[in-house]
Order: C-alpha cells, then sequence, then structure tokens
C-alpha cells in the first residue's frame, strides 16, 4: 500500500476478529458513559463532550498498548481495561497524548506491523517529545531517545534511528537547561508504592520469563522477533516507573499501570491453569 511507504506504524483493525469488534462497541459505551458522568458532574457542555470522548479515547489506546507489549493475549487487552473502568468512574483526568506517545514507541520498537518504523514515523516521534519535554518534562526526550536506541541496535537495526536518538537526548538537554529543570518527586500513599511495586517485580518477571512469541506482524505475515517484543516490554515498564516517580506523576500513568495488571493477571491464569 502507498500508505507504508510514509507510514508503516498504523494497524488498522481487522472486524473478522471479534476481539477488534468488541474494543469498539466497548469505547463506543464508555464515550456515552463518559457523557452520562461528566453531566452528573454538572460539567458544561463542551467539557461533557471532551470528557465522553477522551474516556473513550483513553479506553482504546489503553487497549491497543497491551497488545503491543502481549501480542500473543489478546484477552489481557480487556482484563487491562476492567481497573481501568473503576478508576476513571470516580475521576476523568486523562493524558491522551502521552498514552500515544507510549504508543508509537512501542509499535517502533516492536514493529508489531511486520515493518521498520519510516523516517515520518519517527519524526512524528519526535516531534511530539519535544511537545511532552517543553509542556511537561524533559524526561519525554530521554525516553525518545531510548526508543530510537532500541530501533537502532536490536535485530534488522535502522542506523538512520541514531540521529533522532541524538537530536531526542539534545533537546532533553537543551529544554532541562533553558527551564531550569528541577525534578519533583510525587507524593504516593503506602498503598500505592506498594501495588506499583508489586505490578512493577510481577510483570517484569513475566517479561523475563518470555521464551517465544507467536503472533506474526500485520503485514508481513512474518514471526515477531522476541528480543523487540521483550524490548518494548522493558521499555514501559521503565517508562511508567520514571514517570510516575519523577515529576509526571501516578495519575496520568494510571491507564498504563492497568494494562500491566490486566497482562499479570491473564498470564497468571494461564499459569495455574496448565
Amino acid at each position: 500500500m502507498e500508505i507504508d511507504k510514509i507510514s508503516s506504524i498504523g494497524r488498522p483493525l481487522d472486524f473478522k476478529y471479534g476481539t477488534n469488534k468488541a474494543i469498539v462497541i466497548i469505547t463506543t459505551v464508555t464515550i456515552m458513559f463518559g457523557f452520562v458522568l461528566s453531566i452528573l458532574k454538572e460539567f458544561t457542555i463542551p467539557n461533557v463532550i471532551l470528557s465522553g470522548v477522551s474516556f473513550g479515547i483513553t479506553f482504546f489506546v489503553s487497549w491497543a498498548i497491551s497488545r503491543e507489549i502481549d501480542p500473543d493475549n489478546s484477552i489481557s487487552a480487556f482484563i487491562g481495561l476492567i481497573p481501568l473502568f473503576i478508576i476513571l468512574f470516580f475521576w476523568i483526568e486523562t493524558n491522551i497524548i502521552i498514552l500515544f506517545w507510549l504508543l508509537i514507541s512501542l509499535r517502533i520498537i516492536n514493529r508489531t506491523t511486520g515493518l521498520p518504523a519510516r523516517i515520518f514515523d519517527s519524526g512524528m516521534l519526535f516531534v511530539i517529545s519535544v511537545l511532552l519535554s517543553y509542556f511537561y518534562s524533559p524526561i519525554f526526550g530521554l525516553l525518545s531517545a531510548i526508543v530510537f536506541l532500541f530501533d537502532a541496535k536490536l535485530i534488522d537495526g535502522q542506523k538512520f534511528q541514531l540521529i533522532f536518538a541524538s537530536l531526542s537526548l539534545f533537546s532533553s538537554i537543551i529544554f532541562f537547561t533553558i527551564n531550569n529543570q528541577v525534578f519533583l518527586l510525587p507524593i504516593f500513599s503506602s498503598l500505592q508504592f506498594l501495588s506499583i511495586l508489586i505490578i512493577a517485580i510481577v510483570f517484569a518477571f513475566i517479561s523475563y520469563f518470555t521464551k517465544d512469541v507467536k503472533s506474526k506482524g500485520d503485514k508481513n505475515n512474518e514471526p515477531l522477533s522476541l528480543s523487540r517484543i521483550k524490548s518494548a516490554q522493558i521499555f514501559i515498564l521503565f517508562s511508567a516507573l520514571l514517570m510516575s516517580f519523577v515529576e509526571i506523576g501516578l495519575t496520568a500513568m494510571i491507564p498504563v499501570w492497568c494494562v500491566l495488571l490486566g497482562v499479570i493477571i491473564h498470564r497468571l491464569a494461564l499459569y495455574f491453569k496448565e
């Protein structure tokens, strides 16, 4: 397809699969639920619309992120949506742009589409990271540099990614310097800290003991690279920990921790079933 010559990270939904139909229905229902919840909280009409759409998009992108780190198990993506729904019921505060940045990062690393990232894809991630570095924190430049470094050094690596890695790291340093950045450590309750610690440790063990990947690339039908899938798992865990504990805070990372929890629950269920 012509679009693949420009961008290779898009993954259109194939409605031959029931799980894809299910996530569209769930996303639609959650948008409607977000509308109702916003009205009950006496939001203004524009905020009702924005909150409802944000609610649904958060669900969809969280599902998509789970599919990137656990491609062999489609059910785990839905399990993670259960705690996310419960948490978002109490407050509708999401950061879609951070989730979108994370999704692009994972697809560049793991190549679940079956194709390497194009320059357009890398440029898009770089631009988003610069915006996030400016508005939120320079750590996005650092993390994006790691993404590009992974893609350059893993199997069938692309050397041009080293240029983007250097640019991202340089932008991170620039924003850190001109903003006289001081990293703030978010405050956690004992329960929040313990929950994050347990999820992080168990997910790290699951990633370490993952020995094969059966899924194939969307567009080339070739087996996915185990090293790239595990690298994506390492990246999302490191990013979630860094952003939760340094300045960004736990609230923005709630969808990610729910995704990781969903993977853990499903993997443990499969283990004990055996």
